[in-house]
């Protein structure tokens, strides 16, 4: 059996104000995105209490990666790049993080909360690039960094088993 804590917090003057924005600017209540922004910093910096079990079906593997992100428009009549960085890795996707508050021009907030984009990317520079199509799963933004969640929807063969070979080895 589960036992739930539950207490209960206050904010006061600016930082209650800027909580209050911040939730209104993605839809959110306060108490939701300070509960997420929470649990997101404790899982980040091994906050979680004793016990405690990590809710991803898979294990990330921590990298630092130079990307670059590729979403078609208009039906693909119009495309946009971004440079960005593959931060973490695992077997069915990958964050990546793009410096500013927008991705290619946009808000994030612009885009379907699922939208698909292409990541190009090589693990070395001696490597030929490979591409991943990702469907965003999550969008945040972190410390004026837009931190995306995805899922990798495909990818080719060679890319994909490299891939694959990467993240299962931990040799990131």
């Amino acid at each position: 059996m589960t036992v739930e804590h539950q207490k209960t917090y206050s904010l006061s003057g600016e930082l209650a104000e800027a909580l209050e924005i911040m939730a209104a600017k993605v839809d959110s209540s306060p108490e939701a995105l300070l509960e997420s922004i929470v649990a997101q910093y404790a899982g980040r910096h091994g906050g979680l209490p004793d016990g405690a079990e990590e809710r991803r079906a898979f294990p990330r593997v921590d990298i630092s990666i130079p990307a670059m992100v590729y979403i078609e428009e208009d039906g693909e009549a119009s495309v946009r790049y971004q440079p960005a960085r593959i931060r973490d890795v695992s077997p069915g996707g990958m964050r990546i993080v793009c410096s500013g508050r927008k991705l290619c021009g946009r808000l994030a907030s612009d885009f379907a909360p699922d939208v698909e984009f292409d990541v190009i990317f090589s693990f070395s520079e001696d490597m030929k690039p490979i591409r991943f199509r990702c469907r965003a799963a999550r969008m945040e933004v972190v410390a004026e960094e837009l931190h995306i969640g995805t899922r990798i929807v495909s990818s080719d063969a060679e890319g994909g088993a490299l891939y694959d070979k990467i993240v299962s080895s931990g040799l990131c």
